[in-house]
């Protein structure tokens, strides 16, 4: 019997030696200085209680920033929370500019083939429940 096989009762498994963890991928050091540059140039970043809904910082959002696609889907679970429906569905509005599609209301079971995919389906399941609590629903 080879070192890659284990004996379990009467039935062998072979170990995956492909089966390793992921490795994270490193800051770079250029990356590392830019980012020191910038929090001895601003400082640290001080946020209040409104933070997340902060019009002027939500206009100036990239796309192509997985932090600033997050801070979307933040901003309305916690209008969600907060009972604030018309409101959380002003910003949904606003996240389908930003994403440059419609959010869809039917959170139907979609293959979620990237990040991008996933927070369009988390914001059309927010819309979702954001009309059925102003329909008068639970």
């Amino acid at each position: 019997m080879s070192d890659k096989e284990v004996v379990q009762g009467s039935v062998s498994i072979e170990q995956n030696e492909a089966k390793k963890s992921k490795q994270r991928k490193g800051q770079t050091d250029e990356e590392y200085e830019i980012q020191k540059q910038i929090f001895h140039e601003n400082g640290p970043l001080v946020n209040d209680q409104d933070w997340l809904l902060d019009e002027d910082d939500l206009a100036n959002l990239d796309k192509d920033n997985k932090y600033d696609r997050t801070r979307i889907i933040f901003a309305c679970e916690k209008l969600y929370f907060e009972r604030k429906f018309d409101k959380c569905l002003e910003l949904i509005q606003f996240g389908e500019k930003f994403y440059d599609t419609e959010i869809p209301t039917d959170n139907g079971k979609t293959k979620k083939s990237s990040s991008i995919d996933r927070q369009v389906m988390e914001l059309s399941h927010i819309k979702e429940k954001c009309l059925s609590k102003l329909k008068g629903g639970n």
